[in-house]
């Protein structure tokens, strides 16, 4: 695995600034180490990992990303790595200083497109990014913030695929949407057969209903089919029972059956 790490991220050591991941969800914010996203190579994270800070830098070279408010709008979706938008320095600022943040859109139209910021905001945001960058007043010029990337997805899920890298063990909540589910895993690289077997039941419940039902209405119509035979084919009161054991229980055999069902409400 060390083979495919790049030069980037090579000479991070742990405890370092550098050795941090910021990772904005759906407008939450997760922070992990960067050795955590190694377990899956060549999937989007193990490039955020990789390759993160070769575009960080990047950024800095062509954009001032260092300055503490951005107006510059065309830098949103510039600067992307494995999927994920590079945020700027305002809105990343703004993340990690407001508790209640809902929504990571929100603050991008707040602050993006906000090209005369009260002196309030200026002085919150220039805090924030000490404290997330590990300047302090004396270096604050001259470190640049930790980078975050965006990802457009769901934070709940996301949980559990973080919660994956960092044991091993891919663990769901027993209230989900297997097809939704199945969506997130593919985008995040993560083959379902990872999913742990006390998991497995409630992520293959909606497929094992749909096959149910499936099954169900298949046989239910095979029915129909013999029971059609055994009329055409019968003889006296048989051919006459099978008829009306049809008329009752199959509405749609036949149309005498479906103006009777009809009739009926």
């Amino acid at each position: 695995m060390q083979n495919h790490i790049s030069s980037a991220s090579a000479y991070i050591r742990p405890g370092t600034p550098g050795d941090v991941v910021n990772l904005c969800i759906g407008g939450r914010l997760f922070i992990t180490r960067r050795a955590t996203l190694y377990r899956l190579p060549d999937s989007r994270l193990y490039m955020i990992a990789t390759q993160g800070e070769e575009a960080a830098r990047a950024a800095l070279q062509k954009h001032d990303y260092r300055s503490q408010l951005s107006s510059d709008s065309q830098y949103m979706g510039e600067y992307t790595v494995g999927g994920a938008t590079l945020l700027p320095n305002n809105v990343a600022a703004s993340l990690f200083g407001n508790k209640e943040l809902i929504s990571a859109a929100a603050v991008c139209r707040n602050q993006i497109y906000n090209t005369s910021p009260t002196e309030s905001q200026s002085n919150r945001m220039m805090d924030n990014n000490q404290i997330y960058s590990g300047s302090g007043p004396q270096d604050k010029n001259s470190v640049s913030p930790q980078p975050v990337y965006f990802f457009d997805r769901d934070p709940e899920i996301f949980r559990f695929v973080l919660d994956y890298y960092r044991t091993g063990e891919l663990h769901l909540p027993t209230n989900i949407c297997g097809p939704f589910v199945r969506k997130e895993l593919i985008f995040w690289g993560i083959d379902e057969s990872l999913i742990d077997p006390c998991c497995m039941p409630a992520y293959m419940r909606y497929d094992e209903e749909k096959r149910t039902k499936k099954t169900l209405f298949r046989d239910c119509f095979e029915d129909i089919d013999s029971m059609k035979n055994l009329v055409k084919f019968s003889r006296g009161w048989k051919k006459w029972r099978y008829r009306m054991w049809l008329f009752m229980d199959h509405p749609t055999s036949s149309f005498a059956a479906q103006l009777g069902f009809l009739d009926y409400f």
